[in-house]
């Protein structure tokens, strides 16, 4: 499962990569950071005079041919992070809940309906350091959500070594002035 979403992830991520004629190709983007921490990998990769940096995960929760996957990645940008949870191209979320868990309960909730009809959900600013600070001190991110197929789902995340990855990404951001 894990080389499956390995996989997906070195095919998403270079999906969206562009060309400089805003072509999509993968081939410019070179790795040059890359670390994993249980479920969560720590990237950081350039083109040019761009580099970024990244932590991701990706969810394959239903197989083929009725392929469906979830995924979250944190970005660095400009000293700040922004957390994204999606779907894969062409799914949106349904009515459904992410929540950070922890052996106290729930330690934060996203709205129900804050990403309904989305395939990605956006946090930025105070609302994306809400969630990382819950994360890193978590146990686990619980995303349920209504899948392409009508299917409910519900899945359980591990964010054990989620602070390691957070702070492994801060600190190659900070070597590459992101």
């Amino acid at each position: 499962m894990r080389l499956i979403a390995t996989l997906l992830c070195c095919l998403a991520v270079p999906a969206a990569s562009q060309d400089r004629n805003g072509n999509d190709t993968a081939g410019a983007w070179r790795a040059v950071h890359q670390a994993s921490f249980g479920l969560w990998d720590s990237l950081c990769d350039t083109r040019d005079a761009e580099t970024r940096c990244y932590l991701r995960y990706v969810d394959v929760y239903r197989p083929r041919p009725q392929f469906g996957a979830l995924f979250a990645f944190v970005e660095r940008l400009n000293g700040a992070e922004r957390v994204t949870f999606g779907l894969e191209f062409g799914r949106a979320f349904g009515p459904g809940r992410i929540e950070i868990k922890a052996s106290g309960g729930t330690q934060w909730a996203l709205a129900p309906d804050i990403c309904q009809g989305a395939a990605e959900c956006i946090l930025a600013g105070r609302d994306a350091d809400a969630i990382l600070d819950a994360m890193a001190t978590g146990e686990t991110v619980a995303i349920a959500f209504t899948d392409q197929y009508g299917d409910e789902q519900a899945r359980i995340w591990d964010l054990s070594q989620f602070a390691a990855a957070l702070a492994d990404l801060r600190v190659a951001a900070a070597e590459r002035g992101i």
